[in-house]
Formats: C-alpha cells, sequence, structure tokens
C-alpha cells in the first residue's frame, strides 16, 4: 500500500500529537486479535515527508512480529535533524522485555532549530546555532514502559550566545514513557555564556518521577572563581517551580553563598524570582528579586551593598 500526506495527529485524533506529513509505501503480512499477540512481518518505507515542521529526507524499517514482540531487524532515518538507526527488539506487553540499540548522529545542529533556538528565528538568529552531536545507547523493556541508558558527544556546540567546545553527557532513565525516574549528566569543557568564561561546567539531574527532579550544577574559571548550586526543580500544572536551596561562589578574596532558601516560577503567563540574598563571608550583599508578565511589563529589584568591586570583575568576568 501507499500513503500521501498522511497526518498521524488526525488519524489517532490526539491534537498533542506532532503534526506529520507523510509520503510513503508500506507491506504488511500480519495477523493477531491483540497487540501483544501479533505475528507477521513488516516492511515500511517513507519517501520525502514532514514530522513536527523536520524534514525527513528517506526512512526505511524492517519489522517481524512473534514471541510477544516486535523486532527491528534494520531500521533508518535521514533527516534535517540528524540520521537515526536502530537494531533489537522490544515487548508488544509489559510483561515481555527485550533490547533495541540506537545511535544518533548530527553533524549540524541547525536542523534542530525548532528544539534548541527556540525564539532565536530570524536573520539575526540564522547562525545562532552549529555543532555537532552524537548519541548511543539501548533502550530495555516494552513499547509502553522502557529504560533507557546512553551516552552523547558534541563537539563546536553554538545556541545564541554560549558555546562550548565539547559536550559529554549521560541518561540512565527507567519507568519511561511517563513515570522517568533516574540520572542525566552533563559536562561542558571551554564553556562561555555572554561575558561570563569557563574552563568547565557539570550538571546533574536526580529525576524523581511525578515530573520532579533534584538538581546540582558547578563552575570552574580561568580565574579560579569556583560555584555551585544546588536546585528542586518541579512541574504543577502549566508552571514550572524552582527552589534554589543552595548557592555558593569562591573568589580570591570572599566566599559568596545563599542566605535563604529562594524559588523561581514560570509559565506562558510569565516569571517571578522570590528574593534572592547573596551575602558574603568578608562582607558585602546581594539582593534580587523580579517578575515579567504576558503582558511584557518588567519589574526587576537589584540591590548590592558594600560588595568589593574586586568580586564583582571575578564574578562577572568579561571575554578577553
Amino acid at each position: 500500500g501507499a500513503v500521501t500526506g498522511f497526518d498521524l495527529r488526525g488519524a489517532l485524533g490526539r491534537p498533542t500529537a506532532p503534526l506529520t506529513v507523510l509520503d510513503g509505501r508500506f507491506a504488511l503480512d500480519i495477523a493477531g486479535d491483540s497487540v501483544a499477540n501479533l505475528s507477521g512481518a513488516a516492511q515500511l518505507t517513507a519517501d520525502r515527508s514532514l514530522v513536527d515542521s523536520v524534514r525527513i529526507f528517506g526512512a526505511r524499517a524492517a519489522l517481524r512480529f512473534g514471541s510477544g514482540r516486535v523486532y527491528v531487524d534494520s531500521a533508518r532515518v535521514e533527516s534535517a535533524a540528524g540520521e537515526v538507526s536502530a537494531r533489537g527488539a522490544l515487548g508488544l506487553s509489559p510483561a515481555v522485555s527485550d533490547t533495541l540499540r540506537f545511535q544518533f548522529n548530527a553533524d549540524s545542529l541547525g536542523g534542530l532549530r525548532r528544539y534548541l533556538a527556540r525564539g532565536g528565528d530570524g536573520p539575526a538568529g540564522a547562525d545562532s546555532l552549529a555543532g555537532t552531536l552524537r548519541a548511543t545507547g539501548v533502550v530495555t523493556g516494552s513499547a509502553s514502559r522502557f529504560a533507557l541508558d546512553a551516552s552523547v558527544d558534541g563537539a563546536g556546540l553554538r545556541l545564541r550566545g554560549t558555546t562550548a567546545r565539547t559536550i559529554r553527557g549521560t541518561v540512565a532513565l527507567s519507568a519511561l514513557p511517563d513515570s522517568a525516574t533516574g540520572t542525566v549528566t552533563l559536562r561542558l569543557d571551554a564553556l562561555h555564556a555572554g561575558t561570563a568564561v569557563f574552563n568547565e561546567g557539570e550538571l546533574r539531574a536526580d529525576l524523581l518521577g511525578g515530573w520532579q527532579a533534584r538538581t546540582t550544577a558547578q563552575f570552574t574559571a580561568p580565574s579560579g572563581v569556583r560555584a555551585r548550586g544546588l536546585a528542586d526543580v518541579r512541574r504543577v500544572g502549566d508552571t514550572t517551580l524552582v527552589r534554589i536551596d543552595s548557592l555558593w561562589a569562591r573568589t580570591s578574596g570572599n566566599v559568596w553563598a545563599l542566605a535563604r532558601p529562594a524559588s523561581i516560577a514560570w509559565n506562558t503567563r510569565g516569571f517571578r524570582l522570590d528574593t534572592l540574598v547573596l551575602a558574603g563571608a568578608q562582607g558585602g550583599r546581594i539582593d534580587a528579586r523580579g517578575r515579567t508578565s504576558a503582558l511584557d511589563t518588567i519589574g526587576v529589584a537589584l540591590r548590592a551593598d558594600g560588595v568589593p568591586l574586586a568580586d564583582i570583575g571575578e564574578l562577572i568576568q568579561t571575554r578577553e
């Protein structure tokens, strides 16, 4: 058979599903009275298509069904976002488990602009995204409940005003897709963020399930400044809530620390930072709070008392 302009969102009746315009061919020889009991084979081929506004140049998959599993003998997708290949099997019901291995390569992150550079479109942001990315991993379990173990490596990354020479990440998650628990880590070398320069940065997120995570971050700068932070993140409805429990930075002549926990909340209607207070062990205090709204109103208050100019120079670095 063949399809032209097939829309997955309309076919499934799910408004949250990605919008697709699929052109392709298929050959099916499948029998069974339920998904878990399927047997047979399927050959799928996609020609030039669109999935969530990402251009698909071509895709092929050879599948077999039996023993409560879907066997992926081969699968490959070539798109503007990169190339994905996979081989292995997954269970068709939670009672059956198997392993699927995959690999993703992106020679240019330009194809991921839709996901990584929202708000950066237009002539000014045309060159705001660059770099290469490679990911390899294993999916274990069934199509409805699975675990993911993967590693990610990237080089020459640029996202708007932030650049990194290399990145390396790991993903170890279970109870996917709807109750993820596990750990995600990311290390960045030669990181430039605005005017700040760091030798390295490390981030870690421990997902606790139920849209909650415990996050840590630490950075080291060429000047010798070291900084680290600890926060809890959770999602409630359409709002993301962040409670900053610890924030610490060491300069050559002072140690700065969060005086009390601070909170941040944002959603489509705006952003709010409750009072954040940093105090220096050798003197000095910085208070910050602010909010924005969907009406483009901005209110920000920043107060600094007795802050040594040397500390400001080290904390807010200027590129050489």
